[in-house]
């Protein structure tokens, strides 16, 4: 069975512009272990990308659009009026919905602000969230997609480019996967 990944348009940009290796991303897309569940306002974000090219084709063919809804509606009892068009609040409402329908998913967030929002006040879906550092580090060690030397790759590309992380983050993720048996 396939797991859904639920994620905002950081996850993505991170590969297509931030570290510029939209095939990192393309090998856990074509990987098969995963649906992508995007709604519209992260559509909206990542089509925005030069080189979201590269992956819309892979990317439609395992992909789950939501029910049409404003899903930033949900989560607006925690935010202010204008939040609710925000990509991460959109991945948090359809988490919420996903996580009352008893779905089987990994919310990928990387924004500290979203992330708070998750472990103060819905607690019940923490413990599906992780960062794209967190999950690459998984890509590796749990799910098998990436070779060790690809997965510390990425990190070290990562690390060294504009994506907002801190190095201790990177630094754990690549102590996880120095720890992982193959």
């Amino acid at each position: 069975m396939t797991k859904e990944i639920i994620s905002d348009s950081t996850f993505y940009i991170c590969f297509l512009d931030d570290i510029n290796h939209p095939e990192g991303l393309r090998k856990i897309i074509n990987s098969r272990k995963f649906k992508f569940v995007i709604g519209p306002v992260v559509e909206k974000e990542i089509e925005n990308s030069p080189n979201y090219r590269f992956i819309e084709d892979d990317l439609s063919k395992v992909r789950e659009k939501p029910l049409s809804f404003n899903y930033g509606e949900v989560v607006r009892p925690f935010l202010g009026i204008n939040e609710i068009e925000k990509g991460e609040h959109e991945v948090i409402g359809i988490a919420i919905v996903y996580h009352l329908k008893g779905r089987d998913f990994i919310l990928i967030l990387d924004e500290d602000g979203p992330r708070r929002i998750i472990e103060k006040k819905l607690s019940g879906i923490k413990s599906k969230m992780t960062g794209t550092v967190g999950f690459i580090a998984r890509c590796y060690c749990e799910y098998h997609i990436y070779t060790k030397d690809e997965a510390v790759n990425i990190l070290e590309r990562i690390n060294n480019s504009k994506f907002r992380v801190h190095s201790l983050i990177v630094d754990k993720a690549l102590n996880e996967i120095g720890g992982c048996n193959q």
